[in-house]
């Protein structure tokens, strides 16, 4: 037996006659439902997502991809209308045939729960943006401009407020008029991402520092870790979240996420970083604290957690200075505990840099004022930071293995210890750090005869002896980094309450 076709009646023969059959309902209801309503409907569904997509990372052309956005909805929505009205009035029309009634049903149920879709959508992420894509169309960015300004001199270029559309023009034009800078500072609540990329590539290509003075957040990160090196002032938070795309298909937000993912960890973001990013809500900000920029190395120096951004000689000045020590967390502890620490640092400094003296010789000028606070601290530390600094130093003297750099370490020179291997060096900051930041506890008390008793019996007479003058014997012989090794590995042998003694006497004195 021949079978019929369900939907007998052909389209009308003319374009224009066709498209209003299709919306009298005239068409099959197959044609209706899949060629004028799902895949046009799906299409350009796709399509504005795509856009969406792309202004939302800030890519190019942006003026374009909004004006295709303002018309693509429209079309969307005309689209849909003409073809699910007709594919609505076409299962009105189909033919009565076993299932027809369930065919009729599932049509209109698609098309019901397709329509209420884009309504969300329309709803949920193009009405509230729409003020911002006619302010791209008219070439003003809605998220506004960031105010790019020299400095007196014109060796820092400062950037405040949103870095949007057209900014990183501005900015490269800033660089080329003022080959003086040496460093960015950064205040951006925001940034489009293709301008910041772009701003980054050029601070990568002038090799310049960054410096986040205030909140540096979203893609302003991208620029921030374009500095060859990274500094944050008191008070500076970078925020990182989520990117939200505007588009309704699950698709795009996956893609943008990758996207996001790929570009911030290009730009240097450790994985840590990007994976908390990626979990914080758009509608959040995830802000790392300074030590956790410093523990990653996105701020400071790697291992040398004293050590500066320099500004570069000649014409470096004592506040250039100032500010880089105030952007380190280290000197900022040092200072907390004794207030003046940095401006005396920044002044040695200066002066070093004024002489002639190599970058090295500058960050040694400095950190020989930790090198004089150095006993002041121990003195004060209490007795567990002073038993684990017992701890450090033998580990030191153990790294210094030549006399010369040993007894220089054994004083507390800050140019030897500066040499020391960087997990020595870290572990020395965070001590410091640690020391700083304690309330002073009461100065311990000389130790009794009898205590001087048990502890020569504990070490030796000799050794005992040798505890309070240990840290003074660098100039000395060859062989003094040898008994000081010896005296330090007997304190760390010793019993609990023997060793409190040991350490008690070893820093007497201060």
């Amino acid at each position: 037996m021949k079978r019929e076709d369900p939907d007998p009646r052909p389209p009308a023969a003319s374009t224009r006659d066709a498209l209003a059959a299709q919306w009298r309902g005239a068409w099959p209801l197959r044609a209706s439902l899949v060629v004028a309503f799902g895949l046009p409907v799906v299409l350009l569904a796709l399509f504005v997502d795509a856009l969406a997509c792309w202004i939302e990372i800030g890519g190019g052309g942006l003026r374009g991809a909004a004006a295709l956005l303002l018309l693509a909805w429209p079309a969307l929505a005309a689209v849909a209308v003409w073809g699910g009205v007709g594919a609505w009035r076409a299962a009105a029309a189909h033919p009565e045939r076993i299932g027809a009634g369930l065919r009729k049903a599932l049509a209109r149920g698609a098309i019901a729960v397709a329509g209420c879709t884009l309504l969300v959508a329309a709803a949920a992420t193009f009405v509230p943006r729409l003020g911002g894509y006619f302010g791209l169309l008219a070439g003003h960015d809605p998220r506004g401009r960031v105010d790019a300004a020299m400095s007196e001199g014109g060796r820092i270029l400062r950037l405040h407020g949103h870095l949007g559309q057209g900014d990183a023009d501005r900015v490269a034009s800033l660089l080329a008029a003022n080959p003086a800078v040496y460093l960015v500072e950064l205040d951006m609540p925001g940034a489009r991402h293709g301008e910041a990329l772009r701003v980054a590539d050029a601070v990568r290509s002038h090799r310049l520092q960054t410096r986040v003075v205030g909140f540096c957040a979203e893609a302003c990160v991208i620029v921030f870790l374009a500095g060859q090196e990274r500094q944050a002032m008191p008070g500076a938070k970078l925020g990182l979240h989520r990117l939200a795309s505007g588009a309704a298909n699950p698709l795009f937000e996956l893609a943008l996420r990758r996207w996001q993912a790929s570009a911030y960890g290009s730009a240097g973001l450790p994985p840590r970083f990007v994976a908390n990013m990626q979990g914080t809500s758009p509608r959040a900000i995830w802000r790392p604290e300074t030590d956790e920029l410093a523990e990653a190395g996105l701020i400071g120096v790697a291992g040398l957690p004293y050590d500066i951004a320099l500004p570069p000689a000649p014409g470096a000045r004592g506040d250039e200075y100032l500010a880089a020590l105030t952007a380190t967390p280290a000197w900022r502890a040092i200072d907390r505990r004794y207030p003046g620490s940095i401006a005396e640092a920044a002044a040695r400094m200066a002066a070093a840099a004024a002489g002639g003296a190599d970058a090295a010789a500058v960050q040694v000028a400095g950190q020989r004022v930790v090198e004089t606070l150095l006993p002041r601290l121990l003195h004060d530390a209490g007795e567990p930071l002073r038993s684990r600094y017992v701890d450090l130093l033998a580990d030191q003297l153990a790294a210094a293995a030549d006399p010369a750099p040993c007894r220089a370490v054994l004083a507390g020179d800050a140019a030897a210890r500066r040499a020391l291997p960087p997990a020595l060096t870290a572990g020395e900051a965070a001590w410091l750090a640690e020391a700083a930041r304690l309330n002073p506890p009461e100065p311990p008390r000389p130790l009794r005869p009898i205590e001087r008793e048990v502890l020569g019996h504990a070490l030796s007479p000799r050794a005992a002896a040798e505890l309070p003058a240990l840290r003074r014997l660098a100039g000395g012989d060859a062989a003094v980094c040898a008994r000081a090794r010896r005296v330090l590995a007997a304190v760390q042998a010793l019993l609990p309450g023997e060793r409190r003694l040991a350490v008690r006497a070893l820093f007497e004195g201060g």
